[in-house]
């Protein structure tokens, strides 16, 4: 009777793997894509803060033109966010009320996911911004 029994579950481990490793990818898959959606939140707060941090330095300049100190702020924004993200879905928004500067940075978040970036395409877009403010110098 016991050799029968031992007979029976010759190819139990192969079925639990069968059944537990889809999971185990999938819950993978799933910290990988949320890890790396918290790095690109993080560019995103550090080149709105710095982009406001180089306004708030250079905006009494007198010998800058607007547009070359609107220039500076986005480019030092875009310098940060290229440090780890590709792709053009970017925008750079400055605001200023005299006394201080508001850099708003958007990125366009496109999930990477095996499954279902096949099924949904461009409805897994999440946008992550920022906006910082500081004061004139």
């Amino acid at each position: 009777m016991l050799k029968k029994v031992h007979r029976c579950t010759k190819g139990q481990a192969l079925a639990e793997t069968a059944l537990v490793l889809p999971i185990l990818l999938l819950l993978i898959c799933g910290i990988l894509t949320f890890s790396l959606m918290i790095y690109v939140k993080m560019l995103v707060v550090l080149s709105s803060s710095q982009a406001a941090k180089v306004g708030s330095s250079i905006y009494n300049d007198t010998t800058l033109t607007l547009e070359q100190k609107e220039e500076k702020i986005r480019s030092t924004a875009y310098s940060f966010l290229s440090n780890g993200i590709s792709g053009t879905d970017r925008t750079v928004t400055i605001t200023t009320d005299g006394s201080a500067i508001t850099v708003k940075v958007v990125y366009n978040y496109k999930l990477i996911f095996p499954l279902l970036g096949e099924i949904f395409k461009d409805k897994l877009v999440i946008p992550l911004e920022y906006q910082s403010t500081y004061l004139i110098q």
